[in-house]
């Protein structure tokens, strides 16, 4: 048994080149499709029904692939398990903010226009960060001045109904970050995607991050693994002081400088284990 890969082009800013190149040199099938703005089109005749194939792009086609195809793994997106209400309270003492607030975004939006003590506390420096709770990405985090902020809640609010989860935090200036591919719970390579807060992709990942991602690891390994593959990203200050930022779906994620040999030999072994548990099939 070998997977298939199935590989979504121009979701992310990156060159998916050297992943295909790491599919073909391993030896194992492999179909491109272009990106779609919105779930359309049919994708499950482009491998057997009851196929091992883990898949890589957008949100959205994966979401399209969870329901109409029962490939082991198909997307390996456990969009439950990474809602940020969930690995909060597991990872809440590594993170920026180690003590988030999880609200309605309308209760958000009256207590902003309130002035609430619970807003202002946060605002230290006149300002809050908010994303949404759920793992599908229905809006772009990002930081909402507590005086000006008309123009930002009309764009969130087309994207965010009043009832959806949301998560407020402290406000912080984003130096260096970094994102590590975790298979199995263990960190398989790793990259930079931003530098001084711009994007800025490199292969190198230094050794305070690689550190303080398997201390955390290590401390939660018996309480919480929320998927067999995963991202984490953290930020490093100009003192090295590292934090995580969040976890995020290993299909949905951009792979940017990471080790593409790595990464997809290592989800390889976990997608035909998968499979073979679900189809009682033995190894040898």
């Amino acid at each position: 048994m070998k997977p298939s890969f199935l590989i979504e082009d121009s979701v992310f800013d990156e060159d998916i080149n050297p992943i295909i190149d790491a599919v073909r040199q391993q030896g194992f099938d492999y179909k491109v499709v272009k990106y779609q703005p919105f779930e359309s089109g049919s994708y499950k005749e482009l491998f057997p029904a009851d196929a091992c194939v883990v898949f890589y792009g957008s949100i959205n086609l994966a979401r399209q692939l969870q329901r109409e195809t029962n490939w082991i793994p198909g997307p390996i997106c456990n969009f439950e398990m990474l809602r940020r209400s969930i690995y909060s309270q597991y990872y809440h003492p590594y993170l920026l903010d180690s003590e988030p607030i999880f609200m309605t975004w309308g209760l958000f939006k009256s207590l902003l226009r309130s002035r609430a003590k619970i807003i202002q506390d946060k605002a230290t420096i006149g300002k809050v960060f908010i994303a949404p709770d759920t793992g599908l990405k229905t809006f772009t985090g990002q930081t909402i001045d507590i005086l000006d902020y008309k123009f930002d809640l009309a764009y969130i609010d087309s994207r965010c109904r009043d009832e959806n989860l949301i998560m407020v935090t402290t406000a912080a200036k984003m130096y260096h970050e970094y994102r590590l591919l975790v298979v199995d719970g263990k960190i398989i390579t790793g990259t930079r995607y931003r530098w001084d807060g711009k994007l800025d992709p490199d292969s190198f990942v230094p050794q305070p991050v690689l550190d303080y991602a398997n201390s955390m690891l290590t401390d939660t390994k018996g309480t919480f693994v929320p998927d067999i593959g995963f991202t984490l990203d953290f930020h490093m200050d100009n003192s090295n002081q590292v934090r995580l930022i969040e976890c995020n779906a290993i299909s949905v994620s951009g792979w940017y400088q990471s080790d593409a040999n790595q990464a997809i030999e290592a989800i390889s072994a976990v997608a035909i284990r998968e499979w073979r548990e679900y189809y009682n099939e033995n190894y040898n």
